[in-house]
């Protein structure tokens, strides 16, 4: 998992690409596995 700042800074430079397609997919992986890491560990803010 990323700290927030890490986080942030990843997200603005997906932006910055012209793939919007990649940044769908990336997104849509990243959402699940946050979902998952909620799941196992109740200390991450929903």
């Amino acid at each position: 998992m990323k700290s927030g700042e890490e986080w942030v800074k990843s997200e603005q430079k997906l932006f910055t690409t012209p793939n919007a397609l990649f940044i769908g997919i990336y997104k849509g992986k990243v959402k699940s596995e946050e979902v998952l890491a909620l799941r196992r560990n109740k200390k991450y803010k929903e």
